[in-house]
């Protein structure tokens, strides 16, 4: 049985035991049910408002920078939520959306469940100010059989270095589906990324990318 040369949505087709599945990959961007609050161990998680109405606010860059380190580099999902791995010593991070003032925070403080309103302003003289890196190609997750047999699903969130070339290495999962913890991590070791943009200048970051694995 050959799988069909049209999909309505990316995909993997795996044959096991005379069975073809398709094994479907959602992205943070795609149009799927948000996610739960994304606890990692150690590591601080916030959620951002709109000030005026009070409605979480999706795609908003969450920025942290710490002395020399590589800017780490977040976005929040359709409830408001972001996830960042904190390190010691002094940090800030700062919050922005196009349409709304950049909001600040920082310190040697140890902020665990940060709440940040922002307030409306003017749009960003232009809208290429801060952007996510892009994903220029390379592979997707392969189911392996043990997350098969254990019907993994969910949100993962894996933490990697994006480079100025367009390499990425170094990936740490943050938060992760045991199974399919490594399948993960060598997808994305292997893609290329344009560079994220911050300051309207192209910047190697420390990414958290946000990825929801579901078996059709």
């Amino acid at each position: 049985m050959n799988p069909p040369t049209h999909l309505r949505r990316p995909g993997h087709w795996l044959q096991i035991g005379g069975r073809l599945l398709l094994l479907s990959l959602a992205l943070a961007c795609a149009s799927a049910p948000a996610a739960p609050e994304p606890v990692v161990p150690g590591g601080l998680t916030g959620r951002v408002f709109d000030a005026e109405t009070a409605a979480p606010l999706d795609q908003a860059f969450v920025i942290l920078v710490a002395n020399s380190a590589r800017p780490q580099m977040a976005m929040t999902d359709r409830q408001g939520f972001f996830a960042l791995e904190v390190p010691s010593g002094n940090y800030e991070i700062t919050v922005a959306l196009d349409g709304f003032e950049d909001a600040k925070l920082g310190g040697p403080e140890r902020m665990q469940h940060p709440v940040v309103r922002l307030r409306r302003a003017r749009p960003w003289a232009s809208p290429r100010r801060i952007q996510p890196p892009r994903m220029l190609g390379g592979p997707n997750p392969v189911y392996t059989v043990e997350a098969l047999q254990q019907r993994s699903q969910g949100m993962m969130l894996v933490r990697c270095a994006v480079l100025l070339d367009t390499q990425v290495e170094g990936c740490v999962i943050l938060r992760g589906l045991p199974a399919m913890n490594e399948s993960v991590r060598f997808a994305y070791e292997h893609r290329r990324y344009a560079p994220a943009v911050i300051d309207g200048v192209p910047t190697a970051v420390d990414f958290v990318f946000r990825m929801t694995l579901a078996l059709e």
